[in-house]
């Protein structure tokens, strides 16, 4: 009897420091998800601010891109101008050129 009353009191005692075992890992386990959270809603947001850092980045050079095509555009302008009016004077010239000698052939 006093064999079984010892053999219980050590199946007790193990089940305690099994228990606590148990509840240890849980509480270890629930740490170590939050901390896996925390480093995941860290990432996120900082993946979050490198995307609004790079969409503003890419806004920016659009703003920048249709600038240049603007100028490209109104440069192209200034050169179809000066191109007819070049064209125009010398047609003029030409012209010009042409009469004066007609004028020089009738004297």
């Amino acid at each position: 009897e006093q064999e079984l009353a010892e053999v219980r009191s050590q199946l007790a005692a193990a089940g305690a420091a099994a228990s606590t075992a148990q509840e240890e890992h849980a509480a270890a386990l629930a740490a170590s998800r939050a901390e896996v959270a925390q480093a995941a809603g860290a990432a996120q947001e900082d993946m979050g601010r490198q995307l609004e850092e790079r969409q503003a980045s890419v806004a920016a050079l659009e703003q920048e891109l249709a600038e240049v095509r603007s100028q490209l555009a109104a440069a192209g302008a200034a050169a179809s101008t000066a191109q007819e009016e070049h064209a125009a004077a010398l047609a003029a010239s030409r012209a010009e050129a042409a009469q004066s000698a007609g004028a020089a052939q009738e004297d």
